[in-house]
């Protein structure tokens, strides 16, 4: 199993409104700069160990082919710049992980933004904080210091689904919400009422697939997306625990999490959309130091599942994690390992959407079966602990906790 490493000296933001959440949120927030002057947002996932630099999420479609990238953050009236190195991509995702490295002083009291873990709940309100273009037009000059002052916008959530940002591409959970984005907002957080981001904004809304102009309608790759990326690359980021709303003001901290594997996607489509990527050039395709604690993945929580394998210990899981999804093959990354000839590095995945279990075969060499039929690479399939499930022909048993 993946371990999560417990921070201290990080707590959630709770408030009625926005006003005490963007006071915290902006220290986590950067202007990504393209050598090309294509500009985006995006902010601050977590401290890269025994450095001064930082590891930052943002649109794999802002700084897609540039030569070189700059981040720069605002604080007390400063300007800080931090060049950037890209780490990690996901075109299907549309996400991108840089590590920034100072150009010069370093920025103060950086904050870390947590990402959240648990479901969007219909008509929620939401925040959305970014660099949009059209907030530049009327700025006096090149230099002036509002160029790096974020835009607050506010709004709910709409819907959740499955969708994908280009056609015939991978899916993902998507949040639809009415927090206003334009050009520049890309890879900018979507926050929920208590600082978590929920999602990073990636599209707006072009027109209908009638050809009629539409207003509102926004969409942002979920949390449970962004958390199983960044897991994969095995970058390190805060979680927040509470579900923000019901019991948030009881959230013991955060965490800061990896080794949870990607959210499991199916075959969906979004028509009628537009990246909102470079600010001004449309470009298409509280500081926490502390004692760290490791404890496994689960105590302390409800189990949900247990996953049992020929040539592997049991494996527990939880309700949470089975949301973000799980992964099984015979690298150490996966959350069930089982070195056994047959196996891919990473074969399978298992999720639960919506109530619904689901495995999902990763485009391995021998495949993997359902009740006797072989299933298509990369779509999930909806099982059962009835199921008869194999992976490589050898047999994975799905089971309630406590039974055989």
């Amino acid at each position: 199993m993946g371990l999560v490493w417990v921070m201290t000296g990080v707590s959630s933001v709770t408030a009625e409104d926005f006003e005490e959440i963007v006071v915290t949120a902006d220290k986590a927030m950067g202007r990504t700069v393209t050598a090309e002057l294509i500009t985006g947002s995006g902010f601050l996932l977590a401290p890269v160990p025994d450095s001064s630099d930082f590891y930052y999420l943002t649109n794999k479609h802002v700084i897609e082919g540039s030569r070189a990238l700059a981040v720069f953050f605002s604080s007390n009236g400063e300007i800080f710049q931090y060049n950037a190195k890209v780490l990690h991509t996901s075109a299907g995702l549309d996400l991108a992980v840089l590590r920034l490295s100072p150009d010069g002083d370093t920025l103060p009291d950086p904050v870390f933004l947590p990402i959240a873990s648990r479901d969007m709940r219909k008509g929620e309100p939401v925040a959305a904080l970014g660099y949009p273009g059209s907030a530049d037009e009327i700025v006096s000059n090149d230099a002036n210091p509002a160029l790096f002052e974020t835009t607050l916008t506010q709004g709910a959530v709409s819907k959740v689904f499955m969708g994908t940002w280009v056609r015939d591409g991978s899916s993902l959970e998507i949040v639809q919400h009415t927090a206003s984005v334009n050009k520049g907002n890309s890879g900018g957080p979507l926050l929920d009422s208590c600082g978590q981001v929920i999602g990073v904004n990636t599209k707006i809304s072009q027109e209908t697939p009638s050809g009629f102009p539409t207003n509102g309608t926004f969409w942002a790759s979920s949390s449970n997306s962004i958390a199983g990326f960044l897991s994969i690359v095995k970058v390190p980021y805060y979680v927040e625990n509470s579900s923000c709303g019901s019991d948030a003001s009881g959230a013991s901290g955060s965490a800061m999490t990896r080794g949870v594997p990607a959210w499991v996607y199916i075959v969906a489509g979004v028509i009628g959309v537009a990246l909102i990527g470079g600010g001004v050039t449309l470009f298409l395709t509280n500081k926490t130091q502390g004692a760290t604690g490791i404890k496994p993945v689960g105590r302390g929580r409800k189990a949900a599942l247990r996953l049992r394998m020929a040539g592997s210990p049991d494996t527990t899981l939880t309700a949470g994690q089975l949301k973000a999804g799980v992964t099984i093959g015979r690298s150490s990354e996966n959350a069930l390992v089982v070195n056994q000839e047959g196996l891919s590095r990473v074969h399978a995945r298992i999720d639960l959407q919506n109530r619904v279990l689901r495995v999902t075969d990763m485009g391995t060499t021998n495949g993997t079966t359902v009740n006797g039929q072989k299933l298509t690479p990369n779509t999930p399939v909806q099982v059962t602990t009835a199921s008869d499930i194999r992976l490589g022909g050898i047999p994975l048993k799905l089971a309630k906790p406590g039974k055989s």
